[in-house]
């Protein structure tokens, strides 16, 4: 089933899954992969439902792990390393989250190359790093990103679109802040 379960039914299947992936035996084909998979799920319903303290510690965890495993461009690395650094940013660690964050864009941007600029995934993570700095206060690291993200999001879809409205607001705050 794909349907994307939310609150606590979301969180009680989440925490599941990640305990029977956690009884399969060491070295079982596919094991390793629904560890990390159900570690990710778990991390990300953790985050949604504001239990932050053990999102941090299973964020710690999993991210350890695909640092051991996974090559560093590896899209599961990636995304521990944003679900990570949101869990720091919600229990107010910023400085726990910045080199995350900062990690993750760069690896998308080396791994974006010429499309860079339109790359989706680089695009986000360029927001969430300017998201970071903005509540750091340090807005003259966050206009450029914020900037980036907004000509990218005029480009792609349009002035009117929801969510180049939504990025032009986060892009002038900083502005205001």
């Amino acid at each position: 089933c794909r349907q994307a379960w939310t609150g606590k039914l979301g969180l009680d299947l989440a925490k599941r899954r990640f305990e029977l992936a956690e009884q399969l035996e060491h070295g079982a084909d596919g094991a390793l992969d629904e560890k990390l998979g159900s570690a990710l799920d778990y991390t990300h319903a953790l985050n949604e439902n504001a239990e932050y303290t053990d999102a941090v510690n299973l964020g710690r965890q999993t991210l350890a792990t695909f640092r051991k495993v996974a090559q560093p461009d590896d899209p599961n690395l990636l995304h521990a390393l944003g679900m990570l650094a949101h869990a720091y940013m919600h229990t107010r660690q910023y400085s726990e989250a910045l080199p995350l964050l900062t990690e993750q864009l760069e690896t998308l941007r080396g791994q974006a190359g010429a499309g860079a600029a339109d790359n989706p995934r680089m695009l986000g993570a360029a927001h969430d790093l300017a998201t970071l700095h903005t509540q750091m206060q340090n807005y003259e690291l966050a206009l450029p990103l914020m900037g980036e993200v907004l000509a990218a999001s005029r480009r792609l879809r349009g002035d009117r679109d929801p969510m180049t409205l939504c990025n032009c607001f986060v892009h002038f705050s900083c502005f205001s802040s």
